[in-house]
């Protein structure tokens, strides 16, 4: 079984559900509150804007439910090919049955990458473990950043347009029924409850920034100090474990963001240099 492409299958359901799905939803959902914010709003609409927004939660809810079963597969499978590809511990043929029953045919749309999906070329064993995690933590810290600028502006820019939205209602909702106020002020707090989606994101995914930056950097003074690093298992593991529970918690990086940025990605990923050797030709990895 091919783990990497399991794991490829698994994040892309996950990232078509949020993506796809959930994040144009929650726009829609977010236009139609501003919609209802507006003066000489028909009471009925206001109405229909109002019931479609806690149907809409409802839908976000649901979808968000799946896509977390969906990425916690993915990093499950995750782990086991780091594991096999590293140090060659190879999951159990029951265990690689249940996943293939479970992920069933393999497809995704994630971007494609360059001939192995890890670039290191030693064997398997602390070094080469070390050199897959650094890789992933550079990848998955450079694309994080990346989504950051992007998820603070959007909610600089819906948050703006929630502030001018009450002041639209404190201006023009005096001579309409405190019912259609008390509506349109509903539905105002939830499109700002959308607004802090879009700001919760930018935050997990500053902090997955952070804390790749960290493991690459112990990934680095673990491979300057190889001789010891081989004699205890313990490093390895230390930083094996803060990277998975670093992408455990953020939410998954959007393919775009993959796509933009993997030419330079490679490219300095490529271009680095370790030990005064240049090193091995990389491929996009990221999760």
């Amino acid at each position: 079984m091919d783990l990497i492409e399991a794991m490829r299958t698994e994040s892309s359901r996950c990232k078509r559900l949020l993506y796809g799905w959930a994040i144009p939803l929650g726009m829609s959902l977010f236009a139609a509150a501003l919609a209802g914010c507006f003066p000489d709003t028909p009471e009925w609409l206001t109405r229909t804007l109002a019931v479609y927004v806690l149907v809409a939660q409802i839908a976000l809810f649901g979808l968000r439910m799946v896509a977390s079963v969906h990425q916690e597969q993915a990093e499950d499978v995750r782990r086991m090919a780091m594991l096999q590809d590293g140090l060659g511990n190879q999951p159990s043929s029951i265990t690689l049955a249940r996943l293939q029953e479970s992920i069933g045919k393999f497809e995704h749309l994630e971007p494609s990458y360059l001939g192995p999906y890890y670039s290191s070329q030693k064997p398997q064993g602390p070094r080469r473990m070390l050199e897959i995690m650094a890789e992933c933590a550079f990848f998955t810290g450079g694309i994080a950043r990346r989504v950051v600028q992007v998820a603070l502006a959007s909610s600089v820019v819906g948050l703006v347009a929630v502030l001018l939205a009450l002041v639209i209602i404190v201006l023009f909702g005096a001579a309409s029924a405190w019912t259609q106020v008390l509506a349109k002020v509903v539905i105002l707090t939830v499109s700002f409850l959308a607004v802090g989606d879009f700001a919760a994101s930018a935050l997990a995914f500053k902090s997955l920034a952070r804390s790749a930056d960290a493991v690459l950097q112990g990934c680095d003074q673990a491979l300057g100090d190889l001789p010891n690093t081989e004699a205890s298992s313990l490093p390895i593991l230390a930083l094996f474990s803060a990277y998975t529970c670093a992408v455990g918690k953020a939410p998954p990086l959007p393919a775009f963001a993959y796509r933009r940025y993997q030419e330079r990605l490679n490219d300095a990923w490529r271009d680095r240099i370790q030990g005064g050797e240049r090193a091995e030709p990389a491929s996009t990895t990221a999760t």
